[in-house]
């Protein structure tokens, strides 16, 4: 259930930056990840 939340979470900030590489840098996270949780939503 976290991990669902987490991709969520990625996803949602994916939107609200406009761009994967704002998210990842929001979430602290690299921007392929960013991408990876995204496709296997």
């Amino acid at each position: 259930m976290l991990k669902d939340f987490s991709k969520i979470e990625t996803i949602f900030n994916s939107v609200k930056e406009k761009s994967f590489s704002k998210a990842s840098k929001k979430l602290g996270i690299s921007q392929p990840a960013v991408t990876q949780q995204i496709k296997t939503f």
